[in-house]
């Protein structure tokens, strides 16, 4: 992406480690050093990697590159009190009552979709000059949830699909350690519920029974959370030899699982209109993609990808796969309308030309000032200056641990946050400095 906008601005990294890198001809600068002046540019996700990235926006606003409709996970990394997370919390949903909020938060049973509640959306869009997401649905779902002045900071550009390096299949299958008359069912990244393995293993499954060549390949960490894949699979007999997990991939190791696959499933129920890193891949290497039919999945052409109803169940999977895994000239048909569509619509030119028009309405949004204050108590705790770091797997019922960790010298006002993610559990420190 910063090759792509070469033409447009003048580029700088600002990083909070030491071996920070970028393109050839655009600086480096940590976070202990000043920043150069300029339109600050954030990638926020909902991921507890993104916590200074999110401190950062809220108090040196810029243009927010949005990845998720929910922060809430993100915000739980933060070290806030609860009554902060029960104010964000339902002043991103004024339906919210205080109980429910508490609830939620306290990760006990709420009502349906409970993920969906609280968006943790109002401070980032209003502090931020513009705001860019990849669907409409997303611009959609904005302008429901939080009115028409946060939709008219929001630009849609689609998530670009990066080229794809010439593969062998056939080379990769072998060095996977998978045969060329394999049948190939690949799921890819977070194992989490809203990607419907529940009808996946029961869908694959029964194809099992009856087909031996069939193989499902989850390419990533097969636990999430309170979820967990193997188990799901476990429960299965058919799935026996059948169901492989890779563990968490690295990006060259990811591909390399996707370009082998004969069919890539990308399903979503509910959708809270995220966009999928190992769709664009296979969406830019031309694999045949079935997807569900709803949110931001439901923009992308019928000719790129195959779909299924949202809330299709496990015999309607069944009956699609079967009838892609048994017509391989449709499946080749599916694979070059994808990389069609990619090429044409998701390449990095496009999207760079697009994100550039967006950085300038940023800077025009900047030079008039007109932003609305942080929620106010959370002024001081959200300086980018407060320090978050790792301490170690401690439980919320020892806090006098975390400061031990620290030292003697350590400042009197700490807070500390249990990491949610599996891949790091434990707590992080945070220190707010006068």
């Amino acid at each position: 992406m910063m090759e792509a906008l070469k033409p447009y601005c003048r580029q700088s990294v600002v990083t909070g480690t030491s071996d920070g890198k970028a393109p050839k001809g655009i600086r480096v600068h940590t976070r202990a050093a000043r920043a150069p002046h300029g339109l600050n540019l954030y990638q926020i996700g909902n991921n507890w990697h993104h916590t200074q990235e999110l401190r950062t926006a809220l108090v040196q606003p810029g243009l927010v590159l949005l990845h998720d409709l929910n922060l809430l996970y993100l915000y739980e990394s933060l070290a806030l009190s609860d009554d902060e997370m029960v104010g964000l919390a339902r002043r991103s949903n004024l339906r919210l009552s205080q109980r429910t909020a508490e609830r939620l938060l306290n990760k006990q049973p709420t009502p349906k979709l409970p993920y969906m509640l609280a968006s943790m959306l109002p401070e980032l869009i209003s502090r931020s000059h513009r705001v860019v997401v990849h669907s409409r649905y997303a611009k959609q779902f904005i302008r429901a949830h939080h009115g028409d002045d946060a939709a008219q900071k929001v630009d849609v550009i689609p998530h670009f699909a990066m080229a794809a390096d010439a593969q062998d299949p056939q080379m990769l299958r072998q060095k996977l350690g998978f045969d060329d008359t394999d049948k190939l069912i690949v799921t890819a990244g977070f194992a989490t519920r809203a990607k419907r393995f529940n009808i996946i293993a029961r869908a694959v499954g029964e194809l099992a029974r009856k087909d031996p060549a069939i193989r499902w390949i989850h390419a990533g960490a097969p636990d999430h959370g309170d979820f967990n894949l193997q188990e799901l699979t476990q429960a299965h007999s058919s799935l026996e030899g059948r169901f492989h997990t890779t563990g968490y991939l690295d990006e060259q190791a990811l591909d390399d699982h996707v370009a082998i696959a004969d069919i890539l499933l990308n399903l979503r129920f509910p959708s809270v209109g995220e966009s999928s890193g190992s769709l664009a891949r296979a969406l830019g290497m031309g694999i045949c993609t079935l997807v569900s039919d709803t949110g931001s999945y439901a923009e992308i052409p019928d000719m790129a990808v195959a779909k299924m109803s949202a809330l299709g169940g496990a015999e309607e999977l069944k009956f699609v796969l079967s009838h892609l895994l048994n017509n391989p000239a449709m499946r080749r048909a599916i694979g070059e309308g994808a990389a069609r569509y990619a090429a044409d619509e998701l390449n990095m030119g496009r999207y760079a030309e697009r994100l550039a028009q967006s950085i300038r309405q940023a800077r025009n949004h900047a030079a008039r000032k007109t932003l609305t204050q942080p929620f106010k108590k959370l002024t001081a705790w959200m300086s980018p200056e407060t320090e978050v770091q790792w301490i170690g797997p401690l439980g919320q019922e020892t806090p006098n641990a975390s400061l031990a960790i620290v030292g003697a010298d350590a400042p009197e006002d700490l807070r500390y946050a249990i990491d949610p993610s599996p891949n790091r559990p434990g707590a992080y420190i945070g220190a707010r400095h006068p």
